[in-house]
């Protein structure tokens, strides 16, 4: 019997850094492919909630889209709002060239509460921590 695998990609943004990790759930094993996260820029550092968590998906599918091009996968997010995505009925601007890049992949988004979204959540904050070191070293 073929084993079933899940490829999954969870992001998350906070108010410094986004975060997104690929994983494969394989029979009830979770195998982590990578990690990945920035530092926001002083733009995006502006923008709302929503528009963050948005920045965050498109850095993963740009960042894994080699191994997600071709695969239904499941985009986990602890920020509801992103369900409604594909629902846009006219995107402008920023979000109808995002739409662009995830018009070209297969997958479903499914909202995962915050507290068990920790691995990607502590991704999208260890710049936080970072900065704050390195300001108290000067």
């Amino acid at each position: 019997m073929k084993a079933l695998i899940i490829w999954i990609q969870s992001t998350d943004a906070s108010d410094v850094g986004l975060g997104a990790v690929l994983s494969q759930d394989q029979d009830e094993r979770k195998v982590v492919l990578g990690y990945a996260s920035r530092i926001l820029s002083r733009t995006e550092r502006n923008y709302d909630i929503t528009r963050r968590e948005l920045l965050a998906v498109v850095y993963g599918l740009k960042t894994y889209r080699q191994y997600l091009l071709g695969r239904q996968f499941v985009i986990r997010a602890d920020h509801s709002a992103l369900q409604t995505l594909r629902r846009t009925a006219e995107p402008i601007g920023q979000q109808a060239r995002w739409h662009t890049l995830i018009e070209q992949l297969s997958f479903v988004i499914m909202r995962r509460p915050g507290t068990r979204h920790r691995n990607v959540d502590a991704l999208s904050r260890r710049s936080s921590v970072e900065e704050n070191d390195s300001d108290r070293q000067d």
